[in-house]
């Protein structure tokens, strides 16, 4: 909020009031818009993770948008084209880069 400028002081005409255990018990938490992420936990190799940080500040964020472009992009993908399963006969889909490997 402080941000976004929506911090301001307590004027110091406001009036103080005091609330009882009766408001106490009625009071809800109500949130005023939605959650808009999530905290994971990734491990990245150290050149990536020095890549992002390398061009300032901001570097979680840039990593966000390029995945979620990377996903906006593989749903499009997937209403154009049909995917073959990998050993299908059929070559499987480029993964644009992406190396996959099998974790023990």
């Amino acid at each position: 909020m402080k941000e976004r400028g929506e911090v301001r002081a307590t004027p110091a005409d406001a009036p103080e009031i005091e609330l009882d255990e009766a408001f106490w018990e009625k009071a809800r938490i109500v949130a005023t818009r939605p959650r808009r992420k999530s905290s994971v936990h990734l491990r990245l190799d150290p050149a990536t993770l020095e890549f992002y940080r390398s061009a300032g500040r901001g570097h979680l964020t840039r990593m966000a948008d390029i995945l979620k472009a990377y996903a906006e992009a593989q749903s499009q993908s997937k209403h154009r084209r049909s995917r073959q399963p990998i050993g299908g006969g059929a070559k499987a889909p480029s993964r644009a880069g992406v190396r996959l490997r099998k974790t023990k």
